[in-house]
């Protein structure tokens, strides 16, 4: 386990959320900064640090070197759909089919937020998510066809 440093509490960006103190699952102060290790039985990463619910079991990964949570606590099936949706958008701004940030402006739009990010949503917004790419991504190919 490693020693957190100062260097590790340093905000690198102003929109990074502060380390939670209560469960945004439960709401239960049961939440501690460990080891991904903790939930798959090993440690996965080159940075395996996660915040844990103790009570409930939600949890979320922290940017690298950091103590700050990469979003919102979440649940195994809403942190599956978080997964399976970056898989689903990362190929399009990867690839250089659009920047990311233009795709998040496009998902942020097409779903009513005033910024997208996939370590903010719940199970249902993934749901609608998952409809707004496929709607852009339909339209992109639809233009590119012309």
């Amino acid at each position: 386990m490693v020693t957190f440093t100062k260097y590790h509490h340093r905000r690198r960006y102003p929109d990074w959320r502060d380390p939670p103190s209560h469960c945004d699952c439960c709401g239960e102060p049961t939440v501690t900064l460990t080891s991904n290790s903790t939930i798959y039985g090993r440690e996965y990463g080159d940075w395996p640090y996660v915040y844990l619910c103790m009570l409930c079991g939600a949890s979320i990964g922290t940017h690298p070197h950091s103590v700050y949570p990469l979003g919102l606590m979440a649940d195994k099936e809403t942190r599956s759909l978080r997964t399976a949706l970056h898989a689903i958008i990362d190929p399009a701004w990867k690839e250089g089919q659009i920047s990311r940030g233009e795709l998040y402006q496009v998902m942020a739009e097409g779903m009513g937020l005033q910024r997208f990010h996939v370590g903010d949503l719940t199970k249902a917004q993934c749901h609608q998510a998952n409809a707004v790419f496929r709607a852009w991504e339909t339209a992109a190919d639809f233009e590119s066809d012309s």
